[in-house]
C-alpha cells in the first residue's frame, strides 16, 4: 500500500503526468503533493503550466493558487484564484490563506470559517463534511505555522475546531499527510 509512503506516491504521480502530460487528474495531484512536500515553487511552476491546458480546473487552479500564495506570491496567487473564488469552498480557504499572507489574520481567519460552513453545503452528508472540515482545519494549523503567526497576538485560541471523525476518515492518505505535518 502507498497509505503513508508519499515520497513514492509522488514519484509515481509524476510519472504519470511525465507518460500522459494531458491526464488533468494527474496534473493535479502533482501540485497537491508538491505542495505536501512543501515545494511551493515547483508545485506553482506545474500549476501554472498545467493552467494553460485546463484553465477552468478548479482544485487544480485552487491547488496552484495555494502553492504561488505558499511561495510568496500573493498577487499571482490572487489573480489565478479569482475565476474560482465562488466556486468551491477550499477557494474561498485559499482565498483566506492570501489574505493571512497579505498580514490580514482576522479577514483569513473569517474566509478560512467561511469556508468551513460552505463545505458544509456540498458535501454529500455530514461524515463528508466533517471529513472535509478537518482537512480545512488542518490546513489552517500548517499555513499558520508554516508562516509563523501561529504565536500572534492575534490568534487567542484555536482558530478552528477539529470535528469528531470516524476511524476510517483517520487512514485516509490525505489525512496520514496532514498529521505527518501538523
Amino acid at each position: 500500500s502507498l497509505a503513508g509512503d508519499f515520497v513514492e506516491q509522488l514519484r509515481l504521480v509524476r510519472e504519470w503526468a511525465r507518460i500522459f502530460p494531458l491526464d488533468l487528474d494527474a496534473l493535479t495531484a502533482e501540485v497537491y503533493l508538491l505542495c505536501e512536500f512543501q515545494d511551493y515553487g515547483t508545485a506553482a511552476s506545474v500549476g501554472l503550466k498545467s493552467l494553460a491546458r485546463f484553465p477552468n480546473a478548479l482544485m487544480l487552479r485552487n491547488n496552484t493558487a495555494y502553492a504561488l500564495a505558499m511561495a510568496g506570491e500573493v498577487e499571482r496567487a490572487s489573480r489565478v484564484l479569482k475565476p474560482i473564488l465562488t466556486s468551491i469552498a477550499y477557494a474561498i480557504a485559499t482565498a483566506g490563506l492570501i489574505e493571512l499572507r497579505r498580514g490580514r489574520i482576522r479577514e483569513g481567519l473569517q474566509l478560512y470559517r467561511d469556508a468551513a460552513e460552505a463545505v458544509k453545503k456540498e458535501a454529500p452528508d455530514v461524515g463528508y463534511a466533517a471529513q472535509y472540515v478537518a482537512q480545512l482545519a488542518y490546513h489552517l494549523r500548517l499555513v499558520l505555522s508554516e508562516l509563523k503567526l501561529d504565536q500572534s497576538p492575534q490568534i487567542r485560541e484555536q482558530p478552528m475546531a477539529l470535528p469528531r471523525l470516524t476511524s476510517d476518515w483517520l487512514d485516509d492518505p490525505t489525512f496520514m499527510a496532514l498529521a505527518r505535518r501538523a
